[in-house]
This record gives structure tokens, C-alpha cells and sequence, in this order.
């Protein structure tokens, strides 16, 4: 079974991937960077987008650049399985990774992204090269996300997001008439 939602207060997106019996749960997260080149539509026009994908115990991270507005940009993703075993591993040249999980009952992935992008009038108002802080890094802010996240349960999680949730979606009621 396969479960997902994406909870604003904890600013994660939560998957579960259950098995329908016990120990039988298997997979291997690949995240890639899509479109990762050094141009967009000749070579060393600056419009191309730079990327990593590292595995590290139960993390993969992905960033990465993309070059013409300097945008900075991180996911991770956090498993967490119940059972089984789970390993991580990179390619020869430490990139491409990959957390494989075998025999597991379960397993709760966390995602969490970031960018240097702000809502602020100077992203609007300023040229192309001066819209954002090309030294800014989101990996705190992404990491704080996973961190807070994964202190707390599935259940935890869940319940923060139905609550959010029917905040704006529970607010009225419909009656038709009749049986």
C-alpha cells in the first residue's frame, strides 16, 4: 500500500510504502536531477543547471544550481523503514545515490526542499544576475525540516496535516433536501 501527503507545518511531503505481509517490503530510491548540463541551449550560455545526488547512512541529498537566475536548490529524503535492512551507497565517483531497502514491513520516506528564492519585491525588480544571493545555501533550512520531521511518528505527522488541512477544506456544509 502507498500512502502520501504533503504537511505545511512541517514543510515535508511523507510517503508509506507498506507490504501486505510482514518482511516483504522491497525498493531502491533513486532520485535523480533532471536536465543537469552546463547550457540550456548552446553550450556555455550560462542557462544550464548544475546537480548532486549523494547517499549518506539514511539520507539521499540532491543539489544543486541553476545557473541563470542563481537559483540554489536542495531536497533530501529521509527513510525510515520498520524492519529489514537498508543501505546507501554512491557511485565510484560519490554521485548517483541510492538507499535500497530489503525485508522491511514498512517504511516512511520524508522529503524536504529548499531554494535561495525569497518573496521579496527584489526578486521581481532586479536584473536577471541580481535577483538572489548565489552564496546562499538552503542545506540548513532543508536539513531543520528532515530533522524536525522525523522526530515525530507517521501518526503525528498525518494528524498535523488533516487538521491543517480541514482548517480550509471542513469550513462548510452543503445540504440539498430531500432523503
Amino acid at each position: 500500500m502507498r500512502e502520501y501527503f504533503t504537511t505545511y507545518p512541517d514543510k515535508v511531503m511523507v510517503m508509506r510504502l507498506s507490504a501486505s505481509e510482514a518482511g516483504k517490503l522491497d525498493f531502491t530510491l533513486r532520485p535523480t536531477a533532471p536536465f543537469v548540463r552546463d547550457y540550456l541551449t548552446s553550450p556555455g550560455d550560462g542557462k544550464g543547471k548544475s546537480g548532486t545526488v549523494v547517499a549518506q547512512g539514511d539520507t539521499i541529498t540532491l543539489s544543486g544550481t541553476m545557473d541563470w537566475f542563481q537559483i540554489n536548490y536542495e531536497a533530501q529524503y529521509k527513510v525510515i523503514p520498520t524492519g529489514g535492512t537498508m543501505t546507501a551507497q554512491n557511485d565510484e565517483n560519490g554521485q548517483n545515490g541510492t538507499i535500497t531497502v530489503s525485508g522491511a514491513d514498512s517504511a516512511v520516506i520524508l522529503l524536504a526542499v529548499g531554494t535561495n528564492y525569497h518573496m521579496v519585491s527584489k526578486t521581481f525588480t532586479a536584473g536577471d544576475k541580481e535577483k538572489l544571493d548565489p552564496e546562499e545555501c538552503p542545506h540548513e533550512k532543508v536539513s531543520q525540516y528532515i530533522a524536525d520531521a522525523s522526530a515525530k511518528s507517521y501518526e503525528a505527522l498525518k494528524a498535523a496535516h488533516l487538521k491543517d488541512f480541514q482548517t480550509y477544506f471542513a469550513r462548510v456544509t452543503l445540504e440539498l433536501g430531500g432523503a
